[in-house]
């Protein structure tokens, strides 16, 4: 759809794009697309008055299909043939209107490009399931059941004899799992934020120590970990929910260390640089190593585009820390670490 999407052309102003964050009511963007219809009215030529009017008059209709906003928010393209309106697959971070020749396709790319990547584990003794934990998408790769023995009533040298027996079963069933988390999670080791383990009872703790884990993987393994009610693909799923306050603890650690640097290099290096005019013309003569942008600004996406398309990587910085918070009142919520 992107690709399609990203070859369609009109006529100036007639491609109309829409992003609905979650947290904006679906009735506040058809009131603003009304209004933008009025305003339209003014356009001095005919015909393109008339594109643009037909545009945001077909968009109307499409967001009244809608009583409230989905979980993620809407991305909505309209113009010429086009009549497309969506949830995308990870929630819309701002609100974004534009009328141009073409679509606003940016916030998109982003979430098909590099969404953060986590490892899922959850196991007991009876089985373990593994999967991908992709922005919010949760993809299972295996699960597979255990054959262990059950408890016993013998008492004695039989009684011995089994808890041997069980000892050893169990810790081959704990290298088999680690066996397989290794084959799955080294592939995109380099990418993994992070390893979040569960299951219902303390064998996920004896699986971490005993597992035979590599030992990428081990550094990657989030703690404390996770306790969670199933280990099929319901307990994935659990896992993901419960390591959701931890995952965003992890990013706003990122955030501040990366906002810590720059602050540092403000003070006592030439390797950082703010304000709009300065920033942009970092950007544009490829010196920029890393842009920081406040979430609130209006223009993230196309900033985040516009650092990529330069090698550079792009830090989308929250204002919920009093780092986040000094950014965007202190550097307009724009700033840059460069390479020279």
């Amino acid at each position: 759809m992107l690709k399609h999407l990203s070859e369609v052309k009109g006529r100036p102003n007639e491609m109309v794009t829409l992003y609905v964050p979650p947290s904006r009511r679906v009735e506040d963007a058809t009131a603003r697309i009304q209004s933008e219809a009025v305003q339209a009215e003014n356009v001095k030529s005919r015909q393109t008055r008339t594109a643009i009017t037909t545009a945001l008059g077909r968009l109307t209709s499409l967001l009244r299909q809608f009583k409230e906003t989905p979980p993620h928010g809407l991305a909505c393209f309209v113009g010429g043939d086009e009549e497309i309106i969506i949830e995308p697959p990870d929630p819309v971070q701002t609100y974004l209107y534009r009328c141009g020749s073409g679509f606003v396709l940016d916030p998109l790319e982003a979430m098909a490009r590099d969404p953060e990547v986590y490892g899922l584990i959850v196991m007991d003794r009876a089985e373990a399931s593994f999967g991908w934990l992709r922005g919010t998408r949760i993809a299972e790769v295996d699960s597979f059941e255990s054959n262990l023995m059950g408890k016993h009533h013998m008492g004695g040298q039989s009684a011995q004899r089994f808890q041997r027996i069980m000892e050893g079963e169990t810790l081959g069933w704990l290298r088999k799992v680690g066996e397989r988390s290794n084959r799955i999670f080294l592939s995109e080791i380099d990418n993994v934020l992070g390893v979040f383990v569960g299951g219902p009872g303390a064998m996920k703790e004896d699986f971490v120590e005993r597992g035979e884990l590599d030992y990428r993987i081990r550094q990657k393994i989030v703690t404390p970990l996770f306790s969670t009610g199933y280990t099929n693909e319901h307990g994935l799923k659990e896992l993901s929910e419960a390591a959701s306050q931890t995952r965003q603890d992890m990013a706003m650690a990122r955030e501040k260390a990366v906002l810590g640097r720059f602050l540092t290099e403000v003070r006592t290096g030439s390797k950082a640089t703010y304000g709009e005019s300065q920033v942009k013309e970092a950007l544009s003569s490829g010196r920029v190593d890393a842009l920081l942008i406040s979430e609130d600004r209006d223009d993230a996406p196309e900033l985040v585009a516009q650092a990529e398309a330069a090698g550079a990587k792009a830090h989308l910085i929250s204002s919920a820390t009093d780092e986040g918070r000094a950014l965007l009142k202190g550097y307009g919520g724009l700033a840059a670490m460069l390479r020279w």
